[in-house]
């Protein structure tokens, strides 16, 4: 069957050492091509956790060591298992168009993987050093959305009738945590892009929180009394495999007490949240509870999340920041674009070959999506 739609749903799931998978295409779901499997050995599971293991422990140093060596190995062995997908469903070609959008839907084995840094083989068999998510607008979702086990909103708080958005921004000046210098800026910055769009689309941008403005008990209140986009510039971590972003005074906010929070008071989670911070999208998910912002989010009926694989760069992650804002709020381009395109200027603004932090940025969402329909 041709293809000529430009977007597409692929389902991986994994089922003892298969990979199950099918494509679907997103303006019709009724047409779908014959479902496929395809080997998933321990061993490939191994190689692609022990490289990517590698890439955390290194992004978490100060100062990394250089990752290009280690992401481009990550990106051969997650390229080796989804190239034969992909030539299945006859995408390859596909992917040298930017114009195409993916949708990845995982479970809860797939979702560790970061199929976005894949590599792909050229028409001569040699490896392309130019990853997926470089190549085309893609997104990630989790099967939980589409499971009981998504919170029911329907009969949620009902919010402000305008939408709101929350901006927080933290150097950590008066804090224990290490100082960071570029956090406080970037959120002012986001702040006012959000605003200059909240002027023309009955957005609500509430006061920018920063310093010693920034304390946990505020942003829970307005997390609870409703926010439809919200972006937090600062330190992140996972600890116990719990991921939280760090405040004031060593407070913490988790995912996991913001799932619960969510959840208790029937409160939808924000529509777009953006948590530019170290390891915020680091999946290690650990029996039925909620640990990590992508559950939390998507449990919710969040519609959006960009966050992050691995450590970024204090330097370099508010490029991809301003990049992001300035084509999806100002020039109207989708959210697979507009992240991918944020790679490719935060990638054109590095001064050396650091791969510390434009490939560790991660969209969970439909890549479709525009600012618009955020608010919708």
């Amino acid at each position: 069957m041709a293809i000529r739609n430009t977007s597409f749903e692929l389902t991986l799931g994994k089922h003892e050492n298969k990979l199950r998978c099918c494509l679907t295409r997103p303006d019709d779901k009724s047409i779908t091509l014959p479902n496929f499997s395809c080997s998933f050995r321990q061993k490939d599971v191994r190689e692609i956790s022990t490289y990517l293991t590698t890439v955390i422990k290194s992004a978490r140093k100060n100062t990394p060591d250089p990752l290009l060596d280690t992401v481009t190995i990550l990106g051969g062995e997650v390229g080796s298992v989804l190239e034969p997908i992909l030539e299945h469903f006859n995408l390859i070609e596909r992917i040298e168009k930017a114009n195409m959008n993916l949708t990845l839907i995982l479970d809860k084995y797939t979702v560790k993987i970061p199929w976005e840094l894949a590599l792909l083989r050229n028409k001569k068999g040699e490896i392309d050093l130019n990853f997926l998510c470089r190549r085309i607008n893609i997104g990630r979702t989790l099967k939980t959305q589409n499971q009981k086990k998504t919170a029911n909103t329907s009969n949620a708080k009902k919010g402000p009738r305008e939408r709101r958005a929350l901006v927080v921004g933290l150097d950590y000046t008066k804090s224990k945590d290490n100082d960071l210098e570029n956090c406080e800026e970037d959120a002012e910055k986001a702040h006012k892009e959000l605003t200059a769009f909240g002027k023309k689309n009955k957005l609500k941008v509430l006061p920018l929180l920063i310093g010693e403005k920034v304390k946990k008990s505020t942003i829970e209140k307005h997390l609870r009394d409703g926010i439809d986009i919200f972006y937090f510039s600062g330190h992140g971590e996972i600890r116990k495999n719990i991921s939280r972003i760090i405040l004031n005074r060593n407070e913490l906010l988790s995912a996991q007490k913001v799932d619960e929070m969510l959840h208790k008071f029937k409160i939808k989670a924000p529509r777009l949240s953006f948590l530019n911070a170290c390891e915020t999208c680091l999946q290690k998910p650990s029996g039925g509870l909620v640990k990590d912002w992508a559950h939390a989010i998507a449990n919710n009926g969040g519609r959006a999340l960009i966050g992050t694989f691995w450590s970024v760069l204090d330097q370099d992650s508010p490029n991809f920041s301003r990049a992001f804002y300035r084509n999806f709020f100002s020039d109207g381009k989708t959210i697979g674009a507009s992240v991918r395109m944020a790679r490719e200027e935060t990638e054109n603004k590095m001064e050396d070959e650091d791969y510390s932090t434009w490939p560790a940025f991660v969209l969970y969402g439909n890549p479709t999506l525009r600012a618009s329909d955020i608010l919708e």
